[in-house]
């Protein structure tokens, strides 16, 4: 177990346990979990932590195989990924000959640590809502040869993933800010038992390499 995933762990068993969390409010929350948790005052299923994230991984293998097959990840691209340790990745758990880089950050929304300072140049890709994710689109869209596809996926029936696609829902009404009024597709699909997809796309062309089994799809710029 880290920290960072004992956190954001904590935060999805809030949310599905009906916590009302405050907008930025989400990593002061999960501070004050974890502390809790270190005092002895939570303590956490060994067992259900390893199931939740098996399927955290598997989320993460599936969105980027979806987008991989989409063709919206293709071979010799330079990518970036925001995600929460370097064994839960979308671009790491998929075969794909690309100049792969991860930015390990905390799952949940908010500005709270010191940024990755490094140059952000090529495509990124965010599975999930991050701390300091929109410091980092910025810095991207800086750029105009820059992309990305960003977004969630999760199963239909968390509170958590309704959380996360509201998250996107609004983000996509301001980004417009950041590309200079550029379109954005949005693909918002049903998949695999249900689960659901929803991803933000800017300067990125799709090129179908293999069928995707969807239920629903629906783009819009």
């Amino acid at each position: 177990m880290t920290e960072k995933l004992i956190k954001r762990f904590l935060l999805e068993k809030a949310y599905e346990k009906g916590a009302e969390i405050a907008t930025f409010g989400e990593i002061p929350f999960e501070d004050v979990l974890f502390e809790q948790f270190k005092k002895g005052e939570i303590t956490i299923n060994e067992f259900e932590f390893e199931i939740w994230l098996e399927n955290l991984k598997r989320n993460k293998r599936s969105f980027g195989w979806f987008l991989k097959t989409a063709g919206y990840l293709k071979k010799d691209d330079k990518i970036y990924e925001i995600t929460d340790a370097d064994n839960v990745s979308s671009i790491n758990g998929i075969c794909l000959n690309a100049d792969k880089n991860l930015i390990i950050s905390q799952a949940g929304e908010g500005c709270y640590s010191k940024p990755y300072d490094k140059s952000i140049n090529g495509h990124l890709v965010i599975n999930g809502v991050y701390d300091n994710q929109l410091i980092y689109l910025s810095r991207l869209l800086r750029d105009t040869n820059n992309s990305f596809t960003i977004g969630y996926y999760g199963q239909s029936n968390s509170e958590y993933t309704k959380r996360v696609l509201e998250y996107y829902k609004q983000l996509r009404k301001f980004l417009p800010l950041l590309t200079g009024n550029k379109s954005i597709n949005v693909i918002e699909d049903s998949v695999f038992n249900g689960d659901k997809i929803y991803v933000l796309t800017y300067k990125s062309s799709p090129i179908v390499q293999e069928k995707v089994v969807t239920k629903t799809r629906h783009s819009e710029r």
